[in-house]
């Protein structure tokens, strides 16, 4: 009996490991491997398409407030960040996915959109300049509006109010 219990923990334990987005990474291992790192607010957010069920993919308007990494952009300057997100993998110590509202400010570690990201997005074309924001930890919210919680309702090309 024994046997079979600490067989299924370590059975838990390996299968949540490898669920998680990069647990072990500190802020300074993150700011190495991605392209673009920036303090930013973020001015408009909604859903342009639908990449898988119930994926829905985002695009967000972000104002940089300050710059950590990548080409020098000035303050004020408006980036487009396009991010997949999910009612499913949100809110988890490690998240799938990033939740973005208006209002929003903290660091944005995002990799610059290349074609093989467009296509895995099923993304034609991206205003430029134009990132990704891979998942829900690559962004360090530091001082946000107060939201309901859960998944924003907002239909496919809604402007955001």
């Amino acid at each position: 009996m024994k046997l079979h219990t600490i067989a299924l923990c370590l059975l838990l334990g390996t299968v949540q490991a490898i669920l998680a987005d990069e647990p072990l990474w500190t802020d300074s291992v993150r700011l190495e491997k991605r392209d673009f790192v920036a303090t930013a607010v973020v001015i408009s957010d909604q859903i342009i398409g639908n990449t898988n069920q119930p994926i829905n993919l985002h695009h967000a308007v972000i104002e940089v407030k300050g710059m950590k990494k990548g080409k020098k952009t000035s303050v004020g300057t408006q980036l487009n960040v396009y991010y997949e997100l999910s009612p499913l993998g949100v809110g988890y110590r490690c998240p799938h996915f990033a939740m973005l509202t208006k209002g929003d400010e903290g660091v944005f570690y995002l990799r610059y959109m290349t074609d093989e990201i467009k296509t895995y997005l099923k993304l034609d074309d991206a205003e430029d300049p134009a990132f990704f924001l891979e998942m829900g930890s690559d962004v360090g919210k530091e001082n946000t509006e107060q939201g309901g919680p859960g998944y924003p309702p907002q239909s496919v090309g809604s402007p955001d109010p």
